[in-house]
């Protein structure tokens, strides 16, 4: 039986587009955090190391707009028109961490609601 490390490392949908005001810092470092965990995943590949990213979208009792009406509209913007729950962003890093995702490194996956679909 061969035993997968991991480096799993969760990312933003703002860093896809800068969508709002004010988050150029916040999306600049998100993006890093992407093309870091891709570089790693090459890095350390050969040693059986896995490295992913798992992309949140827009979550309840997370980071949101100030204002309500930004909210809803961001909201209605996403394929499923809900917010996401911290236990789904969870449940995906807990796949990566799996056995089951042994195969799969410098990947992004993307758990967002359908926020570019």
């Amino acid at each position: 039986m061969t035993v997968t490390l991991g480096h799993h490392a969760v990312g933003s949908t703002f860093q896809v587009s800068g969508s709002a005001p004010g988050l150029a810092d916040y999306s600049a470092t998100k993006s890093g955090i992407e093309r870091y965990t891709m570089g790693v995943a090459r890095d350390l590949g050969p040693r059986n190391i896995t490295a992913n990213v798992v992309e949140a979208g827009l979550m309840e009792g997370g980071m949101q707009p100030p204002d309500p009406e930004t909210l809803k509209a961001l909201v209605s913007s996403l394929s499923l028109q809900r917010m996401g729950h911290p236990d789904e962003i969870a449940a995906a890093i807990v796949f990566l961490a799996s056995p089951a995702a042994s195969y799969v490194t410098g990947a992004v996956l993307d758990a967002h609601g359908g926020y570019n679909a």
